[in-house]
């Protein structure tokens, strides 16, 4: 338990097994394999030319509509793809038992467990594993959008996981809670956290910050009117009872707070009120380093399935930024910034309520500026982190002496945690040789727990090919 622990404190991800959420729920065997595989991942990943060790494809067919989202579930065996068309797809990523060994040649998967239709434009998702070992069910939200009637609408269901004979699975979708026809702008800021669903969405009538949540067990919601600027990029997470707003700008975050809000979900059916946050305050941030650059359109993000033990409970909160700048970025015209902090939900909301100074060690930023491609069709950004906050994944473009054209590559970077010290920035960036065409990159994602890299490319010529890379 202490070498866990250990690996975890040091601002590592401890790979746990399938089904599994707590390190005392482990058998020794389990645990020791856990910490040897979090070693080698590391070991790994900080080397300078990081190696993958299996090269995982799935093949659309021609037409499918553009992959919006790409979620691991259950450590890697299980993944989920979000399309432009609203379809959802539960994908067994096992590849096949009988298939041999090569590292050249890549490995076709792609038995779909299940398939969901929403019928509108997928914009946000959140999701959440059960706690509970036994449990293999996922709890999960999405936030659509009706170009047409320029209304949006919220789905929460439950995915549920079945093992059969022979190691095979089924997977299935529940009956889903809809809340349609909202006069309302999708967000981000979508989280399946502790049996809730919740989505911040801007008002189309009044501009202001909405606040939807469910409760998927009994089948009810609430919609708060929070008076918040809509104009503001916010974030959401739960602790306990309680809800947690953030939008960071520049130097400062503001906080809003809801507290026991849990107890206002009405006993059925839906209710709307209007209500201002209970707290909230603005907080400066300590830089240790220049001001990033003016004139960036911000917004915030934190990883899904955050805060979490393996975080030790803290939130890394996540705020990018871009501008175009022809002139000095190749062939992208794209400069990122992005910056990197941890708050404990839990001791920001004491801090709201009490007034008292905010603890030292949640004000400290750290910001990273990259020149980073977008992505090829709808602009989204190439700069994410991973699932639990520990690494960036970047596309970078650049003109380079033995090529024509600009060569598109991958890096990466282990972000600092509160826990590690004398860290410098050139020290964690590691370029990652990948058997891809970058060119028409769509979307990419990296697992830190399993050490999973999805680069999604979406040609002309053919339909999207999701590539899985295992490290």
């Amino acid at each position: 338990m202490s070498a866990a622990h250990m690996l975890i404190r040091k601002g590592l991800v401890l790979r746990m097994p399938s089904f599994h959420t707590s390190l005392r729920s482990l058998s020794t065997e389990q645990l020791m394999r856990g910490c040897f595989r979090c070693h080698n991942l590391n070991v790994n990943l900080e080397s300078p030319s990081p190696q993958y060790l299996k090269h995982l494809i799935i093949e659309f067919s021609p037409g499918t509509s553009h992959v919006e989202n790409f979620a691991f579930f259950q450590g890697g065996i299980f993944g989920m793809t979000t399309h432009h068309d609203g379809s959802v797809h539960i994908w067994d990523l096992r590849p096949p038992q009988d298939q041999p060994e090569n590292h050249d040649n890549p490995i076709q998967i792609g038995n779909i467990l299940a398939t969901h239709n929403i019928s509108q434009n997928i914009i946000a998702i959140g999701y959440q594993s059960s706690k509970d070992p036994t449990d293999m069910s996922i709890l999960m939200t999405a936030t659509c959008f009706d170009e047409i009637d320029m209304r949006t609408s919220v789905h929460t269901f439950n995915i549920n996981f079945v093992r059969k004979e022979n190691d095979q699975y089924m997977a299935s979708f529940t009956p889903e809670h809809l809340i349609s026809d909202i006069s309302a702008f999708p967000t981000p800021g979508v989280i399946a956290q502790g049996g809730l669903a919740i989505a911040l969405l801007r008002s189309s009538v009044t501009q202001e910050v909405l606040l939807v949540v469910v409760d998927y067990d009994r089948r009810t919601d609430l919609t708060v009117a929070t008076g918040l600027e809509s104009s503001r990029q916010w974030d959401v997470v739960l602790s306990g009872n309680d809800i947690l707003l953030f939008s960071e700008f520049e130097d400062e975050v503001l906080f809003a707070a809801y507290l026991d809000l849990r107890s206002t979900l009405p006993p059925s059916g839906s209710l709307y009120i209007q209500r201002p946050p209970d707290v909230s305050r603005v907080r400066s941030y300590i830089c240790p380093q220049a001001q990033p650059m003016e004139g960036l359109h911000w917004y915030t993000v934190h990883p899904w399935d955050t805060p979490h033990w393996q975080t030790d409970d803290l939130v890394p909160v996540i705020f990018e930024a871009s501008r175009w700048e022809p002139e000095e970025v190749a062939d992208s015209g794209w400069r990122s910034v992005a910056g990197l902090h941890w708050i404990s939900a839990k001791q920001v909301i004491e801090w709201l309520k009490s007034g008292k100074a905010m603890p030292q060690e949640f004000r400290q930023i750290k910001y990273l500026q990259k020149e980073c491609v977008r992505a090829w069709i709808d602009d989204a950004t190439m700069l994410v982190p991973s699932t639990y906050g520990r690494r960036f994944v970047w596309v970078h473009r650049s003109i380079e002496p033995d090529h024509s054209l600009p060569v598109s590559r991958l890096e990466t970077m282990r972000l600092q945690t509160p826990w590690d010290t004398g860290i410098e920035e050139d020290d964690l960036s590691t370029q990652l040789d990948v058997p891809i065409d970058l060119t028409f990159v769509h979307r990419i994602d990296f697992d830190d727990e399993y050490g999973r890299l999805l680069v999604v490319t979406n040609p002309l010529d053919r339909g999207p090919t999701a590539h899985i890379l295992l490290y």
